[in-house]
């Protein structure tokens, strides 16, 4: 006999559906369906102040399922993790951290901890002629003057200044790094 229930239906792809009933890949009637709300999630390269959060996240799970002794990632595999373009988003972060957990001892998972397709990618990357400047070449010149004025306003604190410019406490390391500030030389 017939039941009547009141559910929800929640549904992810990276496939453009519309296209795909377009093209007769996808029925029509169960797009409408499922298309009530739809929420765009930009990709994770996209969204590379979330990587520390998710890495920080990541790395609570994993060590509270084991007796390891692994404290988190280098700089360098943040640095890393910042610069690579994620084609799988948030699942391949995620495997890259589980793989580097199951590798690394303790200490911190390093850059040789990371799996071979993703050190050999960023092997055959080669670097822009200006590293701080994106797109439009003055963006990371803005970012670099609001980053010194928000730690010279913080005294150097860079969890102030994180909040100062709205941003994690990691990004903003990340950004000194990327811009090669350092609190003796550009702060003072």
């Amino acid at each position: 006999r017939p039941l009547n229930v009141d559910i929800r239906i929640i549904t992810a792809t990276n496939r453009n559906l519309a296209e795909r009933v377009t093209r007769g890949l996808f029925r029509e009637d169960l797009f409408y369906r499922i298309n009530i709300f739809p929420i765009h999630l930009p990709p994770l390269r996209e969204r590379k102040d979330d990587i520390a959060l998710l890495v920080n996240a990541f790395m609570h799970e994993l060590r509270s399922g084991t007796q390891k002794r692994i404290s988190g990632v280098s700089p360098e595999v943040m640095d890393i993790f910042m610069r690579y373009h994620w084609p799988c988003n948030i699942r391949e972060l995620k495997s890259a951290l589980e793989y580097g957990f199951l590798v690394a001892e303790s200490g911190v998972v390093e850059t040789h901890h990371l799996p071979s397709q993703l050190q050999s990618e960023l092997k055959n990357e080669t670097a822009p002629p200006n590293a701080n400047a994106d797109s439009n070449g003055t963006a990371g010149s803005e970012e670099k003057a609001q980053l010194i004025e928000a730690l010279r306003n913080a005294g150097g604190n860079q969890s102030r200044a994180a909040t100062i410019l709205g941003v994690h406490r990691m990004t903003v390391f990340n950004r000194m790094r990327k811009y090669g500030i350092t609190l003796k030389n550009n702060i003072s």
